[in-house]
């Protein structure tokens, strides 16, 4: 393909006609392309471990192993895997999604992130057939150059390399590529001679509702219909007949809504940012807005931990710049309205999915992320493609030079989006990254140490443990992470010290109760860890852990029959744990039931075949059932393991 067919494909002429509006003889190439650009840009991310959320979201997720588990992902919030039902989000097709992908392929992280690319090159290809609908319902020509140069933008954007390469960023892109479909059906299914398609509106609804089922954010599609109705409509639908085509969305809304109270008990539970005031909320939506702007045009610095820094007054330097910068393109929505609908469209999509986001107290800890992004991008791209095209219309000598510049600006971003997957690669790098761009903020020193300890680089996660409490002592997780690295070097007075602390801060922390009983376990104070187990389990009751745990302070204490209580229920919240099964094993063969003890050795074996713990197990039952030969295999096996181990 010469330099010539490469401008034609995404560049229009002013010379073409104002009529050819005829289905796109390059359309089936485009769309490879499109698909093409993906795969490439996001190819190294193939090779990028679990980080951050992803251990707790796949990899610790007890509802992934067991598709019994289905009616629960439908029936409790998001966390409600790890017990715990206190969240703002309802989104059971992540779950779903993640069920789906183990159990085709195990916990290799590949296969989640290829999900994510796959999607993500579904939303790249609807960005141009929606595109080319929105050109289509403007009567703009030629429909499909610029639809396509904005899918290329979409699809390299370095914006999207947090919901892409960020297995947990699923929701977004998941909802995100069903929101699209639903508004490209909504549009295919509106003939101009008012009779619409019933199956293409069945399917515009169902695919809206899974959308929700996603992310949340899908609510503002029918306020996007509507947007749409009074864009393209050209006053020849009254009002009344734009609300009865949006109708069934806002039934849809209905039926979500009511499920999404049920299952979560209100809206939005949880509140950040309580020390803000409602004016104070409300002015820091403008720096958020300007800040997300700013991040389309330029997409550069980007970071995982953005440092949340709230205005407490419009009357200064950053108050004013966000709010001349937010007034800016809320004028270029309203005046685009009645002299350029396509642009009043597109601007109106790129801040109109934003909106959710603007609302602080419902919002995570990361209160400005990339990741929000994603949706809106559709319509940053789609200005930009438009004002390309414009240019090269207006100055056709300049055709080539336009042309080199989208191609350089296309690289620049593959270029970009390809280094970006490398520091998503594995939490060292990306927390490295974040602590470099937010020396000042708490999480990432946290989310570093977290890093340092899974490597055993005790002394560096100290430090940057004590960095965070040195900027906020009252960090729980702090105490929490420090009080863990002491206990695994053996300084269990000082971990119990900073667990006691945690809980002081965190008194309704399952997980620091278990910390803290954990410790004592260690010292054998068995009465005292058993009463912290228990408050976790009080607080927290479907942990298969901290179960585990209990059983084996009970079964320190010789009552084996409890500790065979505990191990079972273990195993009913998660059967695939081998500890679990190995301790079972254990408690069975003390009280001489040794037929129950070598069943559970045996799943234990299964589950994990490189522990030579199982095998010495196995190899004394064997004995204890007079079988020499098959017990001498089996410490045989144990000590080759023990040995390579050991290498």
């Amino acid at each position: 393909m010469n330099l010539s067919a490469i401008i034609d494909l995404v560049l229009p002429s002013a010379a073409r006609s104002a009529t050819n509006v005829a289905d796109d003889p390059h359309r089936s190439l485009r769309i490879v392309m499109i698909v093409a650009a993906c795969l490439l840009v996001y190819s190294n991310s193939l090779f990028a471990d679990f980080v951050y959320d992803d251990i707790f979201q796949v990899v610790e997720n007890r509802w992934l192993r067991d598709l019994r588990h289905l009616p629960e992902v439908f029936a409790r919030g998001v966390w409600g895997f790890s017990g715990s039902d206190q969240s703002n989000y309802y989104r059971p097709l992540m779950h779903l999604s993640y069920m789906l992908t183990y159990a085709l392929f195990g916990l290799r992280p590949w296969a989640f992130h290829l999900v994510n690319i796959l999607l993500h090159a579904g939303a790249s290809v609807l960005v141009f057939l929606v595109g080319v609908q929105l050109h289509r319902a403007a009567r703009s020509t030629p429909p499909h150059e610029i639809p396509f140069l904005a899918a290329l933008l979409f699809a390299t954007h370095p914006i999207h390399t947090e919901a892409v390469t960020w297995i947990a960023g699923f929701p977004e892109v998941s909802f995100s590529l069903l929101f699209l479909l639903s508004l490209y059906l909504y549009i295919r299914a509106a003939a101009d001679d008012g009779r619409p398609r019933a199956a293409l509106h069945l399917s515009s609804w169902l695919c809206f509702f899974l959308a929700l089922l996603s992310k949340e954010t899908a609510l503002v599609l029918p306020v996007v219909l509507l947007i749409y109705e009074r864009a393209f409509s050209r006053g020849d639908r009254p009002f009344l007949l734009q609300l009865k085509r949006v109708f069934p969305y806002l039934a849809v809304v209905v039926v979500y809504l009511t499920i999404r109270t049920l299952v979560l008990e209100g809206f939005a539970v949880s509140k950040r940012h309580s020390e803000l005031s409602n004016y104070e909320y409300f002015i820091n939506v403008f720096p958020l807005v300007s800040g997300y702007l700013w991040k389309l045009l330029l997409p550069t610095n980007l970071n995982v931990f953005y440092t949340f820094e709230p205005i407490h007054s419009l009357l200064r330097v950053k108050g004013i710049v966000s709010l001349a910068v937010a007034g800016g393109f809320a004028f270029l929505v309203i005046g685009s309205y009645q002299r350029h609908r396509l642009t009043f469209f597109s601007a109106s999509l790129l801040i109109i999915p934003l909106l959710p986001v603007l609302y602080i107290p419902a919002l995570g800890e990361n209160t400005f992320t990339d990741r929000y992004l994603y949706l809106p991008s559709f319509g940053y791209v789609m200005l930009a493609a438009s004002f390309i095209a414009w240019l090269a219309q207006k100055q056709p000598r300049a055709r080539i030079a336009l042309a080199l510049l989208v191609l350089a600006v296309l690289a620049s971003y593959a270029t970009a989006t390809l280094a970006r997957n490398r520091v998503w690669s594995d939490d060292l790098r990306l927390w490295t990254d974040s602590v470099e761009k937010s020396p000042n903020s708490v999480m990432p020193h946290s989310e570093l140490g977290i890093a340092y300890a899974a490597r055993g680089e005790t002394s560096k996660a100290i430090e940057q443990y004590r960095i965070a409490l040195r900027m906020n002592p009252s960090f729980a997780d702090g105490h929490t992470n420090l009080g863990l690295v002491y206990d695994e070097m053996g300084r269990l007075d000082e971990a119990i010290r900073e667990h006691r602390e945690a809980l002081k801060l965190k008194p309704n922390s399952p997980a620091a109760h278990n910390n803290l009983g954990l410790a004592l376990s260690k010292q054998g104070r068995w009465s005292e860890a058993i009463e912290e187990y228990r408050e976790s389990l009080r607080l927290e009751p479907l942990s298969p852990g901290v179960h585990n745990n209990l059983g084996n302070a009970y079964q320190s204490m010789g009552r084996l029959d409890d500790a065979i209580g505990e191990y079972l229920e273990a195993l009913r919240l998660r059967v695939d744990f081998p500890d679990t099964q190995i301790n079972l094993g254990v408690a069975y063969a003390k009280k001489g039931m040794i037929d129950a003890a070598m069943e559970h050795f045996l799943l234990a074996e299964k589950l994990d075949p490189e522990n030579p713990i199982v095998f010495h197990d196995l190899a004394n039952v064997y004995a204890i059932k007079g079988l020499p030969e098959k017990a001498e295999e089996y410490r045989q096996k144990a000590k080759r393991l023990e040995t390579e181990s050991a290498r």
